[in-house]
């Protein structure tokens, strides 16, 4: 405490830091400080978001062996996070711990490599201040802990700036023997942030355009740059080649039906989520004139780094994949905007902020008086110390949840599935209102039950409705469906059916009334089992509904 203690003192009074871990120790420490800090501030379980993406199920079914399987059902999304997890659910962990291992080795990794790329764009102690604005970041701190391929994309996306500049710097310096390892490495990292997620092309195509101008400027290097070009552009091939080979089309995810946000909503949502990423409660003044203002500081932002790193990727990147994906929400299938979809990009923006703060600080010891030098530093310390704080309020919740016993899965509706796996039959075809049995077993049949959303109307936009009793009725008959489950969740409640609401009839009828296509209900603490009357009987029961010209949605 009195090393951090005097080292801010120091820093306050203009005085010369010396910081042992601007070399292999600094990272190695940031790296586990980020793991330490992921784990405890966890929220206590995995709950039923992640999920919607089957990433659990899919790792799964490679993990098995069953790739043609994984290529068909799975193309929507791109393989990058679901293949990272294979050979650690070969070790014997299940695949929905794996992926959570993921996300929290890769916070720490973004924590790592904020450190690496702040260093090289700033100072060490500009690198050590962004990576704790990173780490002390409630947002990600949140996401860390969620089986999803945000925090792995924030790393990717590190991961690749690293390396287009490990290319600019041996493309300024004279000819390397290492060229071709670099070549091969760079286009590898630069190509990797698409597997992740499809808006990481955003990345490869803007390293693209920078090796392009790099190969204009010096044709005289042109093996380092054309082989950096060629692997990232094998790397970008390889999605569209599965695509075609599974689907026989080019693009896996569907780009038609409605969008979920104009541009300009979309735009205003991904501003919100760069000022709540911070826990700015800015939201209470005139919407349009803290957009306004958050708009200017972002292009005013993003042309000063350009201008202050000379790096058009890093100094661009913030306003170049915001545009883009308002883009991609107003002309497509996309959800609403949230701060999942802006945390990726937040370590990027937290450098250039860092960036500028020093830049701030260069200019004001640049003042004669001398008084304005320690105000400065000062004032850096009061924006600092807040953010730092609301960071470590949340680090300690989760070490509070972790002392009560809760653990990544404790939330993930164990009663339920135990109870199925210990009552029903494998190959027993379940409907089901979410997808935790894909996240742990290959042995049951699943149907996910259509949902209305009573918070907007967006599953409707789609083409989404609730099931009614003769729609369902068709749907147990026809794929000879035994058992409807309804996964309750972190919710520990029905409540849960408020929220994921599959209709009046699925989600209250079949548990309150006694219908005679129920033979039984079974209620436990996170879940209800429904037992279905045999096929026999639905059919019996089938032909004497009166028919209502709807087919049921699937």
């Amino acid at each position: 405490m009195n090393l951090l203690e005097n080292g801010l003192l120091r820093w306050v009074r203009g005085q010369p830091i010396a910081v042992s871990s601007a070399g292999f120790a600094g990272p190695v420490i940031l790296f586990l400080t980020g793991l330490a800090a992921a784990t405890a501030a966890g929220r206590g379980g995995i709950g039923l978001t992640p999920l919607s993406y089957s990433y659990a199920h899919e790792t799964l079914l490679m993990a098995s062996g069953r790739m043609r399987d994984a290529l068909t059902q799975y193309v929507l999304w791109p393989p990058g996070y679901s293949l990272i997890a294979v050979p650690i659910v070969w070790l014997g962990v299940s695949p929905i711990r794996a992926t959570w291992l993921i996300s929290v080795a890769a916070f720490g990794m973004t924590v790592c490599l904020t450190f690496l790329l702040g260093r090289r764009l700033t100072s060490t102690t500009g690198g050590i201040l962004a990576a704790l604005l990173v780490l002390f970041n409630p947002e990600m701190l949140d996401r860390a802990n969620i089986a999803m391929s945000e925090m792995l994309l924030a790393a990717s996306i590190l991961a690749a700036l690293l390396a287009l500049d490990a290319v600019y710097v041996a493309w300024s310096q004279p000819d390397s023997t290492f060229y071709a390892a670099l070549a091969v490495g760079a286009g590898l990292l630069l190509g990797w942030p698409v597997s992740v997620r499809y808006i990481g092309i955003l990345v490869s195509l803007l390293a693209l355009g920078v090796l392009v101008a790099m190969l204009a400027a010096a044709p005289s290097r042109w093996r380092l740059i054309v082989g950096a070009l060629s692997v990232t552009m094998l790397m970008l091939a390889l999605i569209p080649l599965r695509n075609v080979l599974a689907t026989g089309g080019v693009t896996g995810h569907p780009v038609g039906g409605l969008p979920a946000d104009t541009f300009a909503s979309a735009f205003s949502g991904a501003l919100q989520g760069l000022r709540t990423l911070w826990s700015f409660f800015a939201e209470r003044f005139r919407r349009d004139l803290v957009d306004a203002a958050t708009a200017l500081g972002l292009v005013g932002l993003c042309i000063w780094g350009v201008s202050r790193f000379r790096r058009l990727a890093v100094g661009s990147l913030p306003l170049v994949y915001i545009t883009a994906l308002c883009y991609v929400a107003s002309h497509t299938r996309i959800d609403k905007m949230n701060d999942r979809f802006i945390m990726p990009i937040l370590p990027v923006v937290v450098i250039a902020l860092v960036g500028a703060i020093f830049s701030l600080i260069d200019l004001v010891r640049g003042w004669p008086a001398r008084s304005w030098h320690r105000a400065a530093r000062w004032a850096v310390l009061a924006l600092v110390i807040p953010i730092a704080g609301v960071g470590a309020l949340a680090a300690a919740r989760g070490v509070a949840l972790v002392g009560k016993g809760h653990t990544p899965e404790s939330d993930f509706s164990p009663q339920t599935v135990r109870h199925i796996k210990d009552h029903v039959p494998p190959g027993t075809m379940l409907a089901a209102n979410q997808m935790q049995l894909w996240a742990f077993t290959l042995d049951y049949g699943f149907l996910m039950i259509p949902w209305d959303q009573p918070l907007d109307n967006w599953p409707r936009d789609y083409g989404i409705s609730p099931w009614t009793r003769l729609e369902a009725l068709k749907v147990f008959v026809e794929k000879d469906v035994r058992y409807v489950v309804l996964f309750f969740g972190p919710t520990h409640g029905e409540r849960v059916l408020a929220r994921y609401n599959p209709g009046p009839y699925v989600g209250s009828s079949l548990l309150t009334e006694p219908l005679p296509e129920v033979a039984g209900v079974t209620r436990l603490s996170d879940g209800v089992l429904v037992t279905l009357a045999d096929r026999e009987q639905l059919r019996e029961l089938l032909a004497k509904e009166p028919p209502s010209g709807a087919g049921p949605r699937q």
